[in-house]
């Protein structure tokens, strides 16, 4: 979490820049009417001079912002804000410099008072460092404002997964104290499992790469084979080589849990869960499918909810609303569920 408050827009954003355009012109036109000129034609000449000028500067400090903002963000906020401040002064004095002699040069200086270049200088230094506080202080409020946002989203996220049900740790708890006596090894191996799992998820806003979460899946799984032995079944389709990109840690986790919790166990024959993975488009798809007993009287509640959840913490986590979506086949009887996520 950036607690350093340096959060400026991106300037290298055609909204932005489109934006910055739309004020400054706003601004030109506040100045020319408010200027003491005989007649219409002042005024249009007037507005043509300060939205060159002005658009000018605005042209060139958003190039000049674009190029050095991410070589700024490494320096303490204080210096930070500071040489930014003086890059835009200064840009604004080289350009209004420029302005003057440009001014004489065509001969349009006659819509100004007598001795007015150092009173132009001095008029777009002031709009300039007064613009340039707002930004400043539109900087410091939106990073507070987001970090907020983040604190609120991670506690959100922490209470939701904590939903997560975690009754396979009861069940693998009493595996490993059946295997103790009949395997040691076994037992030995099923807790330091157990322990990766529960590792991970106490990690706070933790993100592992995709093979990292495959792996702790797979130890999820081997506990629950434990349990269920021939049961359970599971089918990897994984249609990538690059398993290295970062996801949040225990995303796919529970969806197979879900599978587990509410699919397989349920049948007496059990069933095969298969966990399908793909890249497309750079968006990672991953999609997760179990039998289910549509008739069975054991069919446990708290499906939905479960899932619910999930859905809930994706959607913290990526507010850009990743895509997740869950059904059932009446006719194959098979539960799928699935998202994807912009990489």
């Amino acid at each position: 979490m950036n607690m350093n408050y340096k959060d400026l827009p991106d300037f290298c954003n055609q909204d932005v820049v489109l934006n910055s355009m739309v004020m400054a012109e706003i601004i030109a036109i506040l100045l020319t009417i408010v200027q003491p000129v005989n007649n219409i034609m002042d005024h249009v000449q007037y507005l043509a001079i300060a939205s060159m000028v002005i658009q000018w500067i605005l042209i060139i400090n958003l190039v000049v912002l674009c190029k050095t903002q991410k070589y700024l963000t490494s320096l303490s906020p204080l210096i930070f804000y500071l040489i930014i401040f003086l890059l835009l002064q200064l840009v604004t004095f080289l350009v209004s410099l420029s302005g003057n002699y440009l001014i004489n040069y065509l001969q349009l200086n006659f819509v100004f008072e007598d001795n007015w270049q150092i009173g132009f200088i001095l008029q777009n230094l002031t709009i300039s460092s007064l613009l340039s506080l707002i930004l400043i202080r539109y900087a410091y409020l939106n990073q507070r404002w987001k970090n907020q946002v983040i604190r609120y989203n991670q506690s959100k996220v922490d209470a939701l997964q904590a939903k997560i049900r975690p009754h396979f740790l009861f069940n693998s708890l009493n595996t490993i104290a059946a295997l103790i006596h009949i395997d040691p090894q076994k037992a030995d191996d099923a807790i330091l499992g157990l322990s990766d799992i529960f590792r991970t998820s106490i990690k706070p806003n933790t993100f592992v790469t995709l093979k990292e979460e495959i792996d702790t899946v797979n130890k999820y799984l081997d506990l629950e084979k434990l349990r269920l032995e021939e049961r359970l079944q599971v089918n990897w389709q994984i249609y990538t080589q690059d398993l290295s990109m970062k996801i949040p840690a225990l995303i796919l986790q529970p969806l197979v849990e879900n599978a587990v919790y509410h699919g397989t166990e349920q049948l007496d024959e059990g069933g095969e869960i298969g966990i399908v993975i793909n890249i497309k488009n750079n968006t990672l798809w991953i999609e997760v499918n179990n039998p289910v007993h549509i008739a069975s009287k054991n069919n446990r509640s708290g499906n939905s909810i479960a899932l619910a959840n999930i859905k809930e913490r994706l959607k913290l986590i990526y507010p850009s609303a990743p895509e997740f979506t869950y059904a059932l086949n009446t006719q194959t009887q098979i539960f799928t569920s699935r998202f994807a996520i912009t990489l």
